[in-house]
C-alpha cells in the first residue's frame, strides 16, 4: 500500500498520472515520512499530489516550510559551488561536478531534487594542488586522509564538499572505467542550473557516474528512490534505442551492464519509464524488480531506515577470509585516526576494527537474535546483489 503510493507520486511527477488518492487507512504523514526517508520530500508538493490530499493544514504548512528551507539550501550549495569552482579556475585546475547539480540538471525542476553536499573531481595529478588552493581560500580541511579511497572532505559555510580524484563505485578489474573518467576530464561541458554555471562530464560519461553511484549505494545497503530517479531521468534522456549501444560500450563490463538493465526495467515496471526504445532491458525478470522495490522500501536513502540495526551492510560485501581481513583492515584505517597518522600502526588497523565489531555485538540486547537477523539480511542482500550484477552469479 505504502510502496504503491510512493511509486504513484513519482510517476505523477514526470507524467499525466492523475491526482493522488490515498488508500483508506494510509495517513499523509506516513507517506511524507517515507518520502523523507527516500530523500525525495519535494515530490509531496507537486500539484495533485500528497499536499492536495492532506486535510491537516498545520501539517501541510510544515511541509511547505520544510520545502522552502530545502530549496534555500540548494541555492546556498550552488553559491558555495561557484566559489569552489572560481578558486580552482584561477589556479588553472580542470574540475568537474559529480552527481548533485550534475544529476539535478536532468530534472524538469532541479529544485525538486534534494541535495546534501557537493562532489567534484580533479585529476590525481592536480589533487594536492587543488586541496591546498581551497584550504588557502578558506575551505576547512577535514583531515580525513585514508578514510576513503576516492575522496577527501572539506567544509565551507556549513556545506560539506568531497574532493575526488575519481568517482566512487568503480568496480575492481575495470581499468577502462578509470581511464574513461580521466580522459573525459579534458572534455567537460558547461551546464547551468538556476543561473549557476558549472562543468559536467559529457552526457554518457555523466550517466556512468550516476550508475556507479547507484551500484555503490546498493552494495552498501542504502539505495533510495533519489538515486533510482536520477538514473531513470538519465536513461529516459539518453538511452532509448541506439543510445544503449553507445552507453554499454563505454561500460565494457557485464556486471555493470546488468545493474543498468535491472534499474531500467524497475523504472519501467514501477515508475512509468516508457517501454518503447528500452527493449534492451526486457529480459530482466519482474521478480528481481520486486525484490529491489522491497529493498528500497526496507532501507531508504543511505539505509537511514535501518542504519545501526544490522551488520549486513559489511557482511554482504565480504567474500572469504581474505575479503574479511580486507574489510577489517580498511575499516580500521578509516576509524583509527592514529593508524592514518602513524605508518607504524597501520598494519595493525585490522585488530582495532575487530575490537570495534566485537564491542558492537556484545552491546546488543539480544545478541543471538541480532546475529541471526544479520545473517538472514546478509543472505537477502547478497542474493539481490548477485541478481543485479554486483557480484558474480
Amino acid at each position: 500500500m505504502l510502496e504503491s503510493t510512493v511509486c504513484q507520486i513519482i510517476r505523477s511527477a514526470f507524467s499525466e498520472d492523475g491526482s493522488l488518492k490515498l488508500p483508506e487507512g494510509l495517513e499523509p504523514s506516513v507517506v511524507y515520512a517515507e518520502l523523507q526517508a527516500q530523500a525525495i520530500p519535494g515530490f509531496a508538493l507537486l500539484p495533485g499530489g500528497l499536499l492536495d490530499a492532506c486535510a491537516d493544514n498545520a501539517l501541510a504548512a510544515a511541509w511547505l516550510n520544510h520545502d522552502l528551507g530545502r530549496r534555500a539550501l540548494f541555492g546556498h550549495l550552488l553559491d558555495v559551488q561557484d566559489e569552489m569552482l572560481s578558486v580552482l579556475e584561477a589556479k588553472g585546475i580542470p574540475t568537474v561536478i559529480l552527481k548533485g547539480a550534475a544529476a539535478g540538471m536532468l530534472y524538469p525542476d532541479p529544485g525538486l531534487r534534494s541535495y546534501g553536499d557537493i562532489d567534484f573531481m580533479v585529476s590525481p595529478a592536480d589533487f594536492k594542488r587543488a586541496r591546498a588552493a581551497l584550504v588557502a581560500a578558506g575551505f576547512e580541511d577535514k583531515d580525513d586522509d585514508g578514510v576513503c579511497d576516492h575522496h577527501v572532505g572539506l567544509d565551507k559555510d556549513g556545506v560539506h564538499l568531497e574532493l575526488h580524484w575519481e568517482p566512487n563505485g568503480i568496480p575492481q578489474g575495470t581499468p577502462g572505467l578509470k581511464a574513461l573518467f580521466q580522459e573525459a576530464l579534458g572534455h567537460t561541458e558547461a551546464a547551468c542550473v538556476q543561473g549557476h554555471s558549472f562543468p559536467v562530464f559529457p552526457p554518457m560519461v555523466n550517466g556512468v557516474v550516476l550508475l556507479l553511484h547507484a551500484r555503490k549505494h546498493l552494495a552498501l545497503g542504502g539505495l533510495g528512490f533519489r538515486q533510482v530517479i536520477d538514473w531513470m531521468l538519465f536513461a529516459k534522456a539518453y538511452l532509448a534505442h541506439d543510445g544503449w549501444t553507445e552507453f554499454s560500450e563505454l561500460l565494457g563490463d557485464e556486471r555493470v551492464e546488468r545493474t543498468a538493465t535491472c534499474l531500467t526495467r524497475f523504472c519501467q515496471i514501477y515508475l512509468g519509464l516508457p517501454e518503447e526504445g528500452f527493449e534492451w532491458c526486457a529480459e530482466v525478470e519482474p521478480a528481481v524488480c520486486a525484490d529491489l522495490l522491497e529493498h528500497v522500501m526496507l532501507l531508504g536513502n543511505f539505509g537511514k531506515k535501518i542504519k545501526g540495526k544490522t551488520g549486513a551492510t559489511a557482511l554482504s560485501g565480504i567474500r572469504g577470509p581474505v575479503g574479511f581481513f580486507r574489510y577489517l583492515q580498511r575499516g580500521g584505517v578509516c576509524n583509527w585516526k592514529a593508524a592514518r597518522k602513524h605508518a607504524l600502526l597501520r598494519p595493525f588497523a585490522w585488530v582495532y576494527q575487530a575490537g570495534r565489531c566485537v564491542r558492537v555485538v556484545l552491546t546488543r540486547k539480544d545478541i543471538a537474535g541480532s546475529v541471526r537477523f544479520d545473517m538472514e539480511e546478509t543472505a537477502r542482500r547478497r542474493n539481490l546483489g548477485s541478481e543485479m550484477g554486483l557480484y558474480d552469479r
